[in-house]
């Protein structure tokens, strides 16, 4: 499994990551991670392949590239650079 996209949506510190994946599960046990100074404070899961996950941008979170990670049990399913931030 792998993420094929990963999109950032959204201003200011309130934003949210559009993800999709590629041969995933995705469910309500699939946990994400996004990097240093991005926090998920919630995840919908719209279909095994799609999510939608609200995130926080810390205040003096380093600009650029973010790692993405879904765990869903023991599969995981990354992006080495999922989203940049400005």
């Amino acid at each position: 499994p792998y993420l094929s996209e990963v999109t950032l949506t959204g201003t200011g510190t309130a934003q949210t990551l559009l993800i999709t994946g590629q041969n995933t599960a995705f469910n309500s046990t699939s946990l994400v991670s996004a990097g240093a100074g991005v926090t998920v404070t919630s995840i919908q899961v719209v279909s095994p392949r799609h999510l939608v996950v609200n995130v926080t941008i810390q205040p003096g979170a380093t600009p650029g590239p973010r790692p993405v990670v879904v765990r869903t049990g023991t599969e995981e399913a990354s992006k080495l650079v999922g989203f940049t931030l400005p």
